[in-house]
């Protein structure tokens, strides 16, 4: 598919990156609020039980999350306002966009076991950005498939 015609058929998703963008700083939001919590008190801000998990090699589970929300944010805003960057077609872009979810979905499925199987608690702020990256995932999903099938 050449460039202007990936671009006419992303345009037909603006709402849907739209709902990406929106859920995705909705989520920042939080995990700033939760990077904040950890950088000042060395706890994620939730239930004690969850200090253990809650850095991966020193760095914050939430500062991850927060940078892969606000990355998403960033490629749905390309799609919305139609830009490329680094001169990549932006048919490739959508192809590393839907990577990056995928990469996102199998991370939130890790912090999903390890809090509700391995600690057995539930944190609420965790629990929206587990939830906005499965709804982003889906949404990513029904684009990725009908550009694929054309």
């Amino acid at each position: 598919m050449n460039e202007k015609g990936s671009e006419s058929v992303l345009r037909e998703f603006r709402q849907l990156f739209l709902v990406i963008f929106v859920l995705s700083l909705v989520s920042a939001t939080s995990l700033a609020y939760q990077t904040w919590e950890w950088l000042n008190t060395g706890e994620c801000g939730c239930n004690p039980a969850f200090n253990q998990y809650s850095t991966i090699f020193g760095v914050p589970v939430s500062l991850i999350g927060l940078i892969g929300m606000l990355t998403f944010a960033g490629f749905a805003l390309l799609f919305i306002i139609e830009k490329s960057i680094f001169g990549l077609e932006i048919f490739l872009l959508y192809k590393i966009f839907f990577g990056l979810l995928s990469i996102g979905l199998l991370f939130v499925i890790y912090l999903m076991y390890t809090s509700y199987i391995v600690v057995g608690a539930l944190c609420q702020l965790c629990f929206i950005s587990q939830t906005i990256t499965i709804i982003n995932w889906l949404i990513g999903l029904r684009i990725f498939l009908y550009l694929f099938r054309r």
